[in-house]
This record gives C-alpha cells, sequence and structure tokens, in this order.
C-alpha cells in the first residue's frame, strides 16, 4: 500500500503525539497542540484534529498514565496496611507509616484526587436572545433630547462640507 504525501506526514504526526504523550503523559490537550503547532508547523485546528484521532485509535495515554499512578499508590497503601498488621516493632510500624505518606506525596504530585476534565456540553448551550432597540437608556445613558432635530441639523452642516471636497493627488512615502 503506498501512502499520498499527506497521508505519510499526517502518520508521522500520529506518532509522534503517541511517542510524546508516553514521555510526558501529564501533557494538557492545550500543551500538545502547542507542541505540535511548533514542531510540524500545522494549524491549530488540525493539531486538535490529529489529538482526538489519536485519541481514538490509541486511547487517552494521559488517563492511563494516571491511572496507573492511582495503581502504584494504592498498591503501596496496601504494602503499607499488611506491614503495619505484621510489624512487630516500633521500626516497623514507622516504615508503613513512611510508605503511606509516600503514597499520600505520590498522589498529589499526580492529581489523583482530582475529578477528570468533563467536555462542555456545547449542544445544551443556548445563546442568549437579544433584541434590537434604539433606546439608550438600555445600556444606563442619558436619552438626547430632541434626537431626529440635531442629527437633521448636524447632517445639513456636515454634507455641505462633501460637496466641497476635492479628491487631492498624493503620493506614499516610506
Amino acid at each position: 500500500m503506498v501512502f499520498t504525501k499527506p497521508e505519510q506526514d499526517m502518520i508521522i504526526r500520529y506518532r509522534a503525539i503517541f511517542t510524546k504523550w508516553l514521555s510526558d503523559w501529564h501533557l494538557s490537550d492545550k500543551e500538545m497542540v502547542t507542541w505540535l503547532k511548533n514542531e510540524f508547523d500545522i494549524r491549530s485546528s488540525a493539531a486538535y484534529e490529529d489529538i482526538s484521532q489519536v485519541k481514538v485509535l490509541l486511547g487517552n495515554v494521559a488517563v492511563a498514565g494516571k491511572e496507573f499512578q492511582r495503581f502504584r499508590a494504592t498498591e503501596m497503601i496496601m504494602q503499607a496496611y499488611t506491614l503495619a498488621n505484621d510489624a512487630e516493632t516500633k521500626l516497623e510500624v514507622a516504615r508503613a507509616e513512611a510508605i503511606i505518606k509516600a503514597a499520600v506525596a505520590m498522589a498529589k504530585i499526580h492529581k489523583l484526587g482530582l475529578k477528570e476534565d468533563e467536555p462542555l456540553p456545547y449542544g445544551d448551550i443556548v445563546p442568549a436572545e437579544f433584541e434590537v432597540t434604539g433606546d439608550v437608556s438600555v445600556l444606563g445613558l442619558e436619552p438626547i433630547p430632541n434626537l431626529k432635530e440635531l442629527q437633521a441639523k448636524l447632517r445639513a452642516k456636515y454634507n455641505m462640507l462633501d460637496k466641497n471636497a476635492v479628491d487631492v493627488p498624493h503620493e506614499v512615502v516610506k
């Protein structure tokens, strides 16, 4: 099977995205878009499209990485629980407490206690309905008395200047 040049470029970007996320799984989509734009000189829309396709094809690496860290923290706590249960000396209990503190610190560093960001329900967003009005009091301004008369007076005054205007030749200077 022979791929076209755009298809080859797309495959290279997909591989790069996946590799980057394996090494830096904590990167957000926005950070990944910035990286893609700098690395491959593509538009933001193309970068977001590539990221969504990689997530569909290969899964969300950031979530998988977070799940792995959650698994590690749980294993450390279980190990400390077993150690504390079988402890015969204060030193063994202190070791178990140290392991639990390390697991808590790891959970804090990896932000395991925070909820995953849920995508915005764009379909449920209803735009505000605006009604067109000429009443400036809606904006908190005082209405101008006799506005129509003032407008007519100003139009008469300044329309006269338009009739006397002359187009003057000019030269652009750098």
